[in-house]
């Protein structure tokens, strides 16, 4: 059977996807897609490597398997299609048997069939485990883009060490807001703090000395004069009031 020429493609959620990506970037994530849906769902590690050095944005959009990397999105819609295809071809099969009065097939049922994909599915596809996305969103002080929140969330927290992560930069940048009083219109959106989620993880804002910081020149106060230094002084007005 010849390599299904098709997959279906969002562009609505496309779009979301590659916001902040570059004409470049958005390129290749353009190109990997398409040697995945070419090559069985799984691009080679050497190639991938090759073609993504240096750009960070689109490693995210893909997972790492023992035996390369793979978009999950496309990997569903792959599963999806080509169970949706056997079926449609098992049913024009029936048909054309039952018209036709032909010679008994050994064709798996379309139950059979059915239980095929979806273990192929088990075997070619690894599980990911899902994290808790709402513990982290409801901590966020500006609740805004949730849709495209999750998107990045998705792609960035991948092991239980990613997601303690996030956890502990939610907490730090509620904690900013909250000790400078910043303003709301200068809180960023739910979805602009999550495509940068991992700045926030070692920030440290700068803490005031503890002592006062001292004058590089000590202060002279005011010293009395001597009466050699008072008696100069009135013999100089006396002086002066005479002159006049």
């Amino acid at each position: 059977m010849s390599k299904d020429p098709a997959f279906l493609f969002y562009s609505s959620d496309f779009i979301t996807g590659i916001t902040f990506m570059s004409n470049e970037d958005v390129g290749i994530y353009i190109r990997l897609l398409c040697y995945q849906h070419q090559h069985g769902g799984i691009i080679d590690k050497e190639d991938f490597l090759s073609m993504t050095e240096n750009k960070p944005k689109v490693i995210k959009k893909f997972i790492e398997t023992d035996d390369g990397y793979y978009n999950e999105r496309l990997m569903t819609e792959m599963v999806k299609r080509n169970k949706k295809s056997k079926n449609l071809s098992l049913n024009a099969l029936k048909r054309w048997k039952s018209n036709a009065n032909a010679m008994q097939l050994d064709m798996p049922t379309e139950d059979e069939d059915e239980n095929e994909v979806v273990n192929k599915t088990k075997k070619t596809t690894p599980r990911k485990k899902a994290f808790d996305f709402e513990s982290v969103w409801e901590k966020h002080p500006k609740k805004i883009g949730k849709k495209e929140a999750l998107g990045y969330f998705n792609t960035t927290v991948k092991s239980e060490e990613d997601f303690n992560n996030c956890v502990k930069a939610v907490d730090k940048y509620r904690k900013y807001v909250s000790d400078n009083n910043i303003e709301a219109k200068y809180i960023k959106s739910g979805c602009n703090w999550f495509d940068s989620w991992e700045d926030w993880v070692n920030y440290e804002e700068e803490k005031p000395p503890s002592k006062p910081v001292r004058a590089s020149e000590e202060y002279v106060h005011f010293k009395e004069p001597s009466p050699e230094e008072k008696k100069k002084v009135q013999e100089l007005i006396a002086k002066t009031a005479a002159s006049l």
